[in-house]
């Protein structure tokens, strides 16, 4: 076993809590072990989290801020080792990466077979699913959601006058403090590092982000900001939160997952100078442009996106990414933006026809997602967003037959596996819908 080990990918997890269940993808680790391992994982994405014993789930308002805080991805690497501790403080990531040479002896420990009670294995069948509808979940999407996790430093402000002192004149706001659109912005730029050397400073760094804020809009009047944008072209959003809220919303963001934003029309509409009312319903309802404009911010704040040759499949992997976090943890976050990325999928008639490699893989990833919803799901319910969207995509399907030839044995597929799992027909429930006898 020690040498099947050697070349595997593994995964321990330590010191665990006695109120606690340690949940891992689908599986959950045996109770109150001080040392709990898996030894055959998938290369790729998993997900840690946390489940209360008597509860099920991390997510009851009412519990501790322990059973509150979200799960964590992590990335492994084929043949890679690596060793977690479940986290004693009360704030910040539930798991922490163990320190360099305690890791190395963990490793040694594990492939001499030390460890061999300790150690366990996934089921296939679990551990292919979960390859499946994570395979475009990748580092880089794992930073972006959630950077919470990683070495956060903050750009710390320009020498400046001390608290006491008087607000300098409007012509040298600028100059002394910072940019127009820093000022603007009224927060403090971060720069993610790839460093991982000290995860610990990460929950500090963002209290002393929260300090920043507070003492730098005590030295700059808001108001004076607001009344020049005018003149330079820009928009200044009053929020009407208080201070108090603004500081506590930064020292609480371990808690955030950084989803994209979903426009809400397609800019294209506003460009064009003629457009016929027929033009403009198609528009509205094709949803490309959503997809489109996700992947085009991406690049537009600094992601690489090198990974995947084609761009949509990090768009592809916010929607696996949603889907899990909500399913493990009933995160209503997680389930609003699956919402909205599920409607812009089914709904991208124009994309799905022009690039099927992610037609194909979109199919596949849904129909995968569909074998893990619970048979109890009302899928007769008329304004069920699952049905809803399903027929949608399956309108398009038909109508397009033949330029998706590539794909109709992947749709086909998905619809068996709707009819196994609820019992009835996506052209059924279309029927039903439709009232149509």
């Amino acid at each position: 076993m020690s040498g099947e080990i050697e070349n595997s990918t593994v995964v321990v997890i330590l010191d665990q809590k006695e109120d606690e269940i340690v949940g891992f993808d689908f599986i959950s680790f045996p109770e109150a072990n001080i040392v709990s391992g898996i030894w055959n994982l998938t290369p790729g994405s998993h997900f840690m989290y946390i489940k209360n014993k008597e509860k099920g789930n991390i997510f009851n308002y009412n519990n501790s801020s322990d059973e509150c805080r979200l799960g964590e991805f992590l990335y492994l690497k084929k043949g890679e080792i690596k060793v977690y501790k479940r986290s004693q403080v009360e704030e910040g990531s539930l798991f922490e990466l163990v320190e360099e040479y305690c890791n190395q002896k963990y490793k040694e420990s594990i492939v001499m077979g030390h460890l061999r009670g300790k150690m366990s294995k996934i089921p296939e069948n679990l551990s292919n699913l979960w390859a499946n509808i994570t395979d475009c979940i990748n580092p880089e999407l794992i930073l972006r959601l959630r950077p919470i996790n990683k070495v956060i430093t903050n750009q710390p402000f320009p020498a400046s006058k001390s608290e006491n002192s008087e607000i300098p004149p409007e012509n040298n706001i600028n100059t002394d403090l910072r940019s127009d659109c820093e000022l603007r912005n009224c927060t403090t730029r971060l720069e993610l590092s790839d460093s991982e050397e000290d995860p610990s400073k990460t929950l500090e760094e963002y209290k002393n982000v929260a300090s920043n804020l507070s003492s730098f809009k005590s030295k700059v009047d808001v108001n004076l900001i607001k009344s020049s944008d005018k003149s330079n072209g820009c928009s200044f959003n009053d929020t009407k939160k208080s201070e108090n809220h603004v500081d506590d919303s930064v020292e609480k963001d371990y808690e955030s997952i950084y989803y994209s934003d979903i426009p809400m029309c397609n800019d294209r509409i506003r460009k064009m100078k003629e457009i016929t009312p027929e033009q403009l319903t198609k528009m509205h309802m094709d949803t490309s442009y959503i997809i489109d404009s996700i992947s085009n911010d991406n690049r537009s704040n600094g992601y690489k996106m090198a990974e995947f040759n084609n761009k949509y499949l990090y768009v592809l992997g916010e929607l696996q990414y949603s889907f899990l976090v909500f399913i493990l943890c009933f995160n209503f976050e997680s389930l609003e933006q699956y919402k909205r990325l599920l409607r812009a999928f089914c709904n991208a008639e124009s994309l799905l026809i022009n690039d099927q490699e992610l037609t194909r893989n979109f199919l596949r990833t849904l129909r995968f997602q569909i074998e893990i919803w619970d048979e109890q799901h009302d899928v007769y319910q008329k304004d069920n967003f699952l049905t809803h969207h399903l027929c949608n995509l399956r309108e398009i399907m038909i109508d397009n037959s033949d330029k998706l030839k590539t794909c109709l044995d992947h749709f086909k597929l998905l619809e068996d596996s709707f009819k196994l799992k609820f019992g009835i027909s996506l052209n059924d429930l279309n029927t039903i819908h439709s009232n149509i006898i």
